[in-house]
């Protein structure tokens, strides 16, 4: 097994992004790349369930992943066309909606990594579908609840403090660079751009409000993968108080909190958050 902390040395192709027509009769943009099947590297295929900022081939982590795995990120349904949310009423709607994609890609089994509004979907899927998902990480995930510890209202919090809220450190330039990638936006695309986030938003608020608590904890014994839990210490928009939370629910489970990180800790500590994954991921695959 080669060791995950030393990304192959060729050229890997950028990623890039198809569409997926689906059976249920919508369309799904996938940003895929890394290693073809044909790779002598034996890994699985990972799945990355994204947070409410999207998913971009311009991606740093999804990039970084792409150097260990052949990766597939869907969009999530509403990012693209809010009619998708027509479907979508609950939870397990958007579940099914994901085993769509899984069974269009021709994926048997794979590891699923999902961060923030995306972990949410990512344990809900492998609550709903355990055999098929060989390990799990779960990343500031949200989908939990504890009074003592809200999760802050992200719908109704003015979007320059919401900005602070995702980083330890919003001065940084791990953070900087972290928000120029989140924000995409080119003096070419600028309208298309903010659309693209208030679609998020919409669609993040629906399944999110009036709380992000909809029996989440009910389900997570169903979860079979080995499960990693990453969180940052300094989270100001998901406390890390969640992090045990996950481990207690799920049968085999453990939490590594990181310092100095917060929300966006994929953006902050990009190659030691991918070496974590890549290391749970390759040493938990049979």
């Amino acid at each position: 097994m080669p060791d995950p902390q030393m990304p192959n040395s060729q050229m890997l192709p950028a990623l890039s992004t198809k569409t997926l027509e689906l059976p249920s009769g919508l369309s799904c943009q996938v940003v895929c790349g890394g290693p073809s099947a044909a790779s002598p590297v034996v890994s699985p295929p990972v799945m990355f369930f994204h947070p409410a900022s999207g998913a971009s081939p311009t991606d740093p982590f999804l990039l970084a992943l792409a150097e260990h795995f052949r990766v597939y990120a869907p969009v999530a349904p509403g990012f693209d066309d809010l009619d998708d949310l027509r479907k979508m009423r609950t939870v397990h709607d958007v579940s099914l909606h994901y085993d769509d994609i899984v069974q269009a890609l021709g994926l048997e089994q794979f590891g699923l990594v999902g961060h923030s509004f995306g972990g949410m979907f990512a344990a809900e899927y492998a609550a709903h579908y355990p055999s098929k998902v060989s390990s799990l990480v779960l990343i500031a995930a949200v989908g939990l609840w504890d009074d003592g510890f809200p999760v802050v209202d992200m719908f109704s919090t003015p979007a320059l403090e919401l900005a602070g809220l995702l980083w330890a450190d919003p001065e940084s330039p791990e953070a900087k660079a972290g928000q120029e990638s989140l924000m995409q936006i080119s003096e070419d695309d600028t309208v298309e751009s903010i659309i693209r986030i208030v679609r998020g938003l919409v669609t993040a608020g629906k399944f999110m409000m009036p709380i992000p608590d909809k029996g989440l904890n009910r389900r997570l014994y169903r979860i079979s993968a080995p499960t990693l839990v990453l969180w940052g210490e300094d989270d100001k928009l998901v406390p890390p108080q969640y992090a045990p939370r996950f481990v207690e629910a799920i049968a085999v489970a453990e939490a590594k909190i990181f310092p100095r990180a917060g929300h966006m800790l994929t953006l902050e500590h990009t190659a030691e958050i991918t070496n974590e994954v890549a290391t749970h991921i390759q040493t938990t695959h049979v």
